[in-house]
């Protein structure tokens, strides 16, 4: 299963990507939902502040659920080339991704192209 949708890079979409991890609702725990939607919100937050300095028009976020897994992947798009500059940590690292970190089981960030952040919650088993 998987859940795209991509937003403005303004404090608005970190509501609206909290609420679009509500169409997971019937097929996840109801406890690594409410990670997951933290999870959303963190990463989003990160990613738009890194991406209006870029000159990014919009934000893709993506949700894949495997068995074992929920990944979630967070990305400025159509960056403005004639802004682009390198990655500051200090734009993306923060008390959000420490948040994350307590949060999820892994997390990263893929420094090009947009940056991509990145975070995995593992599933509990079928029972």
């Amino acid at each position: 299963m998987e859940l795209s949708q991509d937003f403005p890079p303004t404090p608005g979409s970190v509501p609206s990507g909290r609420h679009a991890v509500d169409r997971l609702a019937d097929d996840l725990p109801h406890e690594v939902l409410d990670r997951i939607r933290v999870a959303v919100s963190e990463l989003l937050g990160a990613s738009t502040r890194y991406a209006n300095r870029r000159g990014a028009e919009r934000i893709g976020m993506r949700i894949q659920i495997s068995p074992d897994m929920a990944r979630i992947e967070v990305s400025d798009l159509e960056t403005n080339p004639d802004k682009e500059g390198d990655l500051v940590s200090s734009e993306i690292l923060g008390l959000s991704l420490w948040l994350v970190d307590h949060l999820v089981d892994r997390w990263g960030i893929v420094p090009t192209p947009g940056p991509v952040l990145w975070a995995e919650i593992d599933l509990p088993p079928p029972s």
